[in-house]
């Protein structure tokens, strides 16, 4: 997984070419073949803002200052609105402006200074601000689990996942428990094995569950339960409990 697309937003077009050829260079230097999209047309942009126009993995390089009736940190407040992920780096003059930003609820990832807007400087900022969004990235998508569920792709953080199980009769959906809550997923749980073949966190072994041992807090055998790190428990027979503190001891850390 990299970075998607790289929108350059700004009125201005001398900056706005200066970060293009600024993130051509660095997209060539590390061999990336990201999107690039120039807004000059900058008021239907923002009316057009949905969560289908943004990805997690998308950077907007966004001027604070713009010539319309809403501003740079309005844009940003609607970005985060429809997605929480995706990388927002201002183009400003004062890092002082971004506050209002921050005040609303929209940290953005990084700036670009224009107050000495040659190219070497662009370039160096550019450059570090892509190669950080490229490295978090990769850091955040290697924990991530990508399901085809219907007609969407749904995501979850491997270190969000409890567990997941059956659903007596009803061999066509899987109960995936995370640690925010459950979501019924389609697909049966053979399916969803075979995403944690090489992965030895998740327990597999088990006809009617597939079980993150890295976030098990206590298991009783005196319950037979099993406790997870937000409180929430799973009853399972005692011979089930037993194999799985095998796979713990084997696999894991000791409970």
């Amino acid at each position: 997984m990299s970075i998607n697309k790289i929108f350059i937003i700004d009125d201005n077009f001398i900056h706005r070419d200066s970060i293009k050829k600024a993130v051509i260079q660095v997209l060539g230097d590390i061999s990336l073949t990201s999107e690039i999209e120039e807004i000059d047309n900058i008021v239907p942009f923002f009316q057009n803002i949905s969560s289908d126009s943004i990805t997690d993995t998308d950077i907007f390089f966004l001027d604070i200052d713009l010539n319309t009736y809403f501003s740079g940190i309005d844009i940003a407040v609607q970005l985060r609105e429809y997605n929480t992920r995706c990388f927002i780096v201002f183009i400003t003059s004062h890092k002082e402006k971004a506050l209002e930003a921050i005040h609303r609820g929209c940290i953005p990832f990084g700036y670009i200074t224009k107050d000495e807007f040659q190219a070497k400087n662009i370039n160096m900022q550019v450059g570090d601000i892509i190669r950080k969004a490229n490295t978090t990235i990769q850091a955040q998508f290697d924990d991530t689990l990508f399901i085809q569920n219907g007609p969407e792709v749904r995501s979850f953080m491997f270190s969000s996942i409890l567990y997941f199980e059956t659903i007596p009769n009803n061999r066509y959906s899987t109960m995936l428990w995370t640690i925010e809550g459950q979501d019924l997923l389609t697909g049966s749980i053979s399916k969803f094995k075979d995403h944690f073949a090489d992965n030895t966190d998740f327990c597999t072994i088990f006809k009617s569950f597939v079980i993150n041992i890295k976030n098990i807090k206590k298991l009783s055998l005196s319950d037979n339960e099993i406790t997870f790190i937000n409180d929430h428990t799973l009853h399972i027979g005692r011979k089930p409990l037993l194999k799985l503190k095998k796979y713990i001891q084997d696999y894991g850390e000791t409970l």
